[in-house]
């Protein structure tokens, strides 16, 4: 269970970490470009999650040695490392990409809610640096949607028996909870 949970912490400060400045960036600079971002972000809703691991594994197959003499190059040497079991951040990147869509509407929601330019402008001329606006001007409003973002990632997380198990990975709570029947 400890297990599950740091991976959920982990997926959740990722994903948020990834799609805030996003999402901020796209409503301040680049609003042009919120339909290409939104369809990218929606892509793991059309895909099942047996779509994503049979990829990684192919890429994981492409990277193996050839030879038996051989000991594998840098890339194998990479994937191998972040697949170990004892740190899956394979699992973390790929529960961060399943949780995308619903981090996305969810963070989007929370900015079409409030006056993003207007907050930003405000602090920006009251002489406060970019951090700054990000960390209590900003942080703030979007609270609601960022907690509502992270109850789902961690949804996620703690219930996704498919890709950790096809993967084999036995320590994420719904696989062990599977086996559990089996011993």
């Amino acid at each position: 269970l400890t297990f599950s949970l740091l991976l959920s912490a982990a997926v959740i400060v990722v994903a948020l970490a990834l799609m805030v400045p996003t999402q901020i960036l796209l409503q301040l600079y680049v609003p042009k470009l919120k339909p290409l971002v939104e369809i990218v972000c929606l892509l793991p809703l059309v895909f099942p999650p047996v779509v994503l691991v049979v990829g990684v594994s192919d890429i994981y197959k492409a990277a193996q040695p050839s030879g038996a003499a051989t000991q594998g190059g840098i890339v194998y040497h990479f994937l191998t490392w972040i697949r170990d079991s004892n740190h899956p951040l394979l699992l973390v990147a790929l529960y961060v990409v399943m949780a995308m869509p619903f981090v996305y509407r969810t963070l989007n929601a929370g900015i079409e809610a409030i006056d993003l330019s207007t907050l930003v402008e405000a602090s920006r001329n009251l002489g406060a640096s970019w951090r700054t606006t990000l960390l209590t001007v900003v942080a703030p409003a979007l609270r609601t949607s960022m907690i509502n973002a992270a109850f789902l990632c961690f949804a996620l997380a703690m219930g996704e028996y498919t890709v950790a198990s096809i993967l084999l990975y036995s320590q994420p709570f719904p696989v062990w909870l599977s086996q559990l029947s089996t011993s």
